[in-house]
């Protein structure tokens, strides 16, 4: 009699465990559509519409895409959106197509933006905001204010797990921003997720503050052609995984380093980077780095993220010259993959070699120069070895 109860609550309390694994809520990330920004043309008659920064053409249909594929799935979202204008505009296509309401909350501002668009002025352009909607703004929250991605995650989180602990079911659809987006995701699960325009990131978040991604990106929502942010700066970071969706080809060797240096050289759009602190300037085939005397940081110019094992063992190779102490880092390549410059007014040939590190397999390659120095690189060129050993 004993075994049979001791097995009947064992399976009671193995129901009770289950039930609490299952007891969670779901919720759909959406960035804004493509907003009016980096040049887009608009028609005065556009223009005169914008609060304040709206979608372009393009965005809309993104927004109204994501609807109409949300719609053919099924659920009954309670939708939220940041009050900013593109997130509002947007929410308020895809609930049109849903058939619902959204409401508002300003937690789910870009990071330390200021919130322009009071609730009549986003009354008399949206049709879809929640009529119960009462939201209204400090001040602090009309101007803006400093905040660190760290902060602006926390904020996020705090966002979610309010709507957990409300005992409300859900699902949830949240219309935001993309770095807000990748900041909560990464605090709520250590990984990142970095959405294209209305890309999505679908999370199961419990009520003990842990969370699960469930599907990190949605490229079956929208057409290659249509896809922009990432498909725009393809070019810039060509072998990052966030370009899921991304269906341009993938550089076979560095030659796209030599290339996109070059581009820097002829000064056109260039991949490569130079810090805040780096005064650039390119004058008889130089590139110059020029550090800051009130800097307490090194000058430099960093080149775009690529895999090692692309190019197995190779050595970085540049001639230059100069003032003060430069260097040539491989940030990834271990402590120790680094050469120091000691400059003259002399072009003189430096060198190092990097390989695959056993743990980091992204490179980057960085030239620098102390603050009240100048490095004037006069060619550049990277040459794969024939060993090809990790360290």
């Amino acid at each position: 009699m004993k075994k049979y109860r001791f097995l009947l609550a064992l399976i009671l309390f193995s129901g009770i465990a289950l039930h609490a694994e299952e007891d969670f809520v779901i919720f759909r990330l959406v960035r804004h559509g493509q907003p009016g920004m980096r040049g887009t043309v608009f028609t005065p008659e556009q223009k005169a519409a914008w609060i304040g920064l709206g979608l372009t053409p393009l965005g809309v249909k993104q927004a109204q895409m994501t609807g109409e594929f949300l719609k053919k799935e099924g659920r009954n979202y309670k939708v939220i959106a940041s009050p900013q204008e593109r997130a509002s505009e947007t929410a308020d296509i895809i609930c049109g197509i849903l058939g619902t309401t959204f409401t508002l909350d300003k937690d789910l501002r870009e990071v330390g933006n200021a919130i322009r668009e009071t609730l009549p002025k986003l009354r008399g352009r949206f049709k879809h905001i929640d009529p119960k909607e009462n939201m209204t703004l400090t001040e602090e929250q009309a101007k803006g204010f400093k905040e660190s991605v760290k902060d602006m995650g926390l904020r996020g989180k705090g966002v979610i797990m309010k709507l957990v602990q409300s005992g409300e079911k859900g699902p949830f659809l949240l219309v935001s921003h993309g770095a807000f987006m990748n900041a909560t995701i990464f605090t709520l699960t250590g990984k990142r997720a970095a959405p294209w325009n209305c890309g999505m990131t679908e999370l199961k978040v419990f009520k003990d503050g842990k969370a699960q991604i469930v599907k990190a990106a949605f490229p079956e929502v929208l057409p290659a052609d249509m896809i922009t942010d990432n498909l725009s700066t393809f070019s810039n970071d060509p072998w990052h995984a966030k370009f899921l969706p991304c269906k341009a080809e993938r550089p076979k060797d560095l030659s796209f380093l030599n290339r996109e240096f070059e581009f820097l050289r002829e000064k056109k759009n260039s991949s490569w980077k130079r810090s805040k602190s780096c005064r650039l300037s390119t004058k008889e085939g130089l590139v110059t780095l020029k550090g800051a005397a009130s800097s307490k940081e090194a000058a430099t110019l960093t080149s775009p993220r690529f895999p090692a094992d692309l190019a197995g063992k190779y050595t970085v190779v540049i001639e230059a010259k100069g003032s003060g102490k430069g260097f040539i880092r491989v940030q990834g390549g271990g402590s120790h993959c680094k050469t120091a410059m000691e400059l003259t007014p002399e072009k003189k040939e430096y060198t190092l070699e990097a390989a695959p590190h056993k743990t980091y397999k992204i490179h980057q390659i960085i030239f620098g120069v102390e603050p009240s120095g100048t490095l004037s690189i006069s060619s550049f060129k990277i040459l794969p070895q024939k060993a090809s050993s990790g360290r």
